[in-house]
């Protein structure tokens, strides 16, 4: 790899995969591999971040599997809750800081859409409604192939924002019913046969993408009232396992170890406690991803 975005993909993609034996067509590695941040970014980056007096909105960008909790095996919508995950939840939804609303938050998972909202309900419990928008597998720009295919993907903070900065104003409870993997629609066509990259934002009136066809189920892909702020690179943070995930906006996100041996780490796991104290900090400053830059997360985590 030629550059320290590039050396991070290779060796979380690696880690992720093991020995399985998977094949990817050349064309999502050399995409994934040329993926670094904007020159837009880097200018925003160079700015250093100031303490404000007072907290101001931040938008938070939740993982599921192995971030907050760990599924009891492939394909399951059962698991193990990461530890403090309860507290973590009331800090963010019931904190001294609601009434001024600091802190917006949404769910980005690379599950299919089924799983995703199955595991919501096991996560957020009484806090699923608070969320302002829940994501799954078809807001990565996937053709169909790639979406049903173990593929290493990207999360482009900028599909986030250009969707949540529009001014609309979505009833959650509006939407199609999701037909299951096995029962999609007959008229939906074949995937373009030049391939998409999977880190671009997806194209809502293109008709050549699978995504665009897919079905939403109730509750997902919707958006919650209206945003209290441009969300940018200056507010938004990514909590996420896996660093590969995070090279376009390298600097906005928060890694944890991932919570993978439930049995071994139940008595030990702190590290949605130090999250807390982290997010206590990030809520003050004007620019978090410069100051993320400099005061980078540190794990609790003692193997």
């Amino acid at each position: 790899p030629e550059n320290h975005a590039q050396h991070v993909l290779f060796l979380d993609i690696a880690a992720k995969l093991g020995n399985e034996i998977i094949l990817i067509p050349i064309w999502l590695l050399q995409a994934m591999a040329c993926s670094t941040p904007s020159k837009k970014y880097l200018e925003v980056l160079s700015q250093k971040s100031v303490r404000l007096s007072t907290s101001t909105p931040k938008l938070i960008v939740l993982d599921l599997n192995h971030t907050l909790l760990s599924r009891s095996k492939k394909k399951s919508t059962r698991g193990t809750l990461r530890p403090y995950l309860n507290e973590f939840l009331q800090y963010l939804f019931e904190g001294t800081d609601k009434k001024d609303g600091t802190f917006s938050v949404m769910v980005w998972s690379s599950a299919r859409p089924q799983t995703v909202d199955a595991l919501v309900n096991l996560a957020f419990g009484r806090y699923r409604d608070q969320l302002i928008a829940i994501w799954s597998r078809n807001k990565f720009g996937l053709d169909k192939q790639m979406y049903y295919r173990k593929v290493p993907v990207i999360k482009n903070l900028e599909t986030i924002w250009n969707e949540l900065n529009r001014p609309h104003h979505v009833n959650p409870h509006d939407g199609w019913s999701e037909t299951s993997s096995s029962e999609l629609p007959n008229d939906m066509s074949s995937p373009s046969t030049t391939p998409r990259s999977p880190l671009s934002p997806t194209n809502e009136t293109s008709t050549d993408t699978f995504i665009e066809k897919l079905p939403r189920a109730i509750d997902l892909d919707t958006i919650n009232g209206i945003s209290p702020c441009t969300w940018d690179q200056t507010n938004t943070i990514l909590i996420d396992d896996s660093p590969s995930k995070a090279v376009l906006q390298p600097y906005n996100a928060i890694h944890l170890p991932p919570f993978n041996s439930p049995a071994r780490q139940l008595a030990k796991d702190k590290e949605l406690v130090n999250v807390i104290n982290y997010l206590e900090i990030l809520k003050h400053q004007d620019n978090v991803s410069a100051y993320m830059k400099e005061h980078a997360y540190v794990s609790t985590r003692m193997d």
